[in-house]
């Protein structure tokens, strides 16, 4: 079976800084990525691009889980934005299941609170960031969670050449 590079790089880079993050099936997910390893160390460069990605990703989760104020009840909010190399937004989107306009308004508080944004990795003309918040909450219990996932446009020829999509490597943060 053969893994997709943003795969690959998704499930290596994916931060979880709950417990369960490290239960058994979480090291399962990671005995395929040891064989796939000889793929990514041919490119160093790509790694450190990995890096950055998935530290860009874990600093705009933190930001947004910090100041994320979710209202009572089950809420499941995805939004998506397109960023620039330095950093400015267009495009964003939300969406809510089920359809709740406060939820969403509370994700987009959230984001807001996170910006500004700072400038890409270098060597990304622009990114799709995908920001998920899930939430259950009632006046007894609450849970929430925010996840970050970069995907990343390249802006060097080379780097096109090798990924006809034009995307790169992804970097993706999560926290529970």
């Amino acid at each position: 079976m053969k893994i997709s590079q943003p795969l690959l790089t998704a499930l290596l880079f994916t931060i979880c800084t709950s417990s369960t993050a490290f239960s058994a099936p979480a090291q399962k997910k990671n005995a395929p990525l040891r064989k796939a390893a000889p793929a990514a160390s041919k490119a160093p460069a790509n790694a450190a691009n990995n890096s950055a990605f998935n530290n860009y990703a874990n600093q705009m989760r933190q930001k947004m889980a910090n100041s994320w104020q979710y209202p009572e009840g089950n809420n499941h909010v995805t939004l998506t934005v397109q960023v620039a190399q330095d950093g400015s937004v267009a495009d964003l989107t939300l969406t809510s299941t089920p359809k709740s306009s406060e939820a969403e308004q509370k994700a987009n508080d959230a984001f807001n609170a996170a910006q500004p944004l700072q400038p890409l990795p270098s060597g990304t003309e622009a990114a799709t960031i995908t920001a998920i918040f899930d939430s259950q909450a009632d006046q007894w219990n609450s849970k929430a969670n925010v996840s970050v996932k970069l995907d990343p446009k390249k802006s060097s020829p080379a780097a096109k050449s090798d990924d006809s999509s034009g995307s790169g490597a992804a970097g993706t943060a999560e926290s529970k």
